[in-house]
């Protein structure tokens, strides 16, 4: 048995492709790729990558170098 076909979402149809590596803040919905504009908030165990548009933290990087006292 085969599904009949649907019209693809017209706001799908016209929205640019997004990069594979966009991250999405959960609180008010800014988007933009994990190069973007996030604010890194750099910790000793790693870093907090944080919403430029309302402060919300969005992902923890342990990618992020940071000097840590000993």
């Amino acid at each position: 048995m085969t599904s009949p076909r649907t019209a693809p979402r017209t706001d799908d149809a016209e929205a640019p492709p997004r990069p594979k590596a966009t991250l999405f803040c959960p609180d008010c919905g800014h988007e933009n790729p994990l190069q973007g504009d996030w604010i890194v908030s750099p910790r000793c165990d790693g870093g907090l990558l944080v919403c430029p548009d309302c402060g919300a933290t969005v992902t923890t990087c342990a990618t992020v170098p940071v000097a840590c006292p000993p």
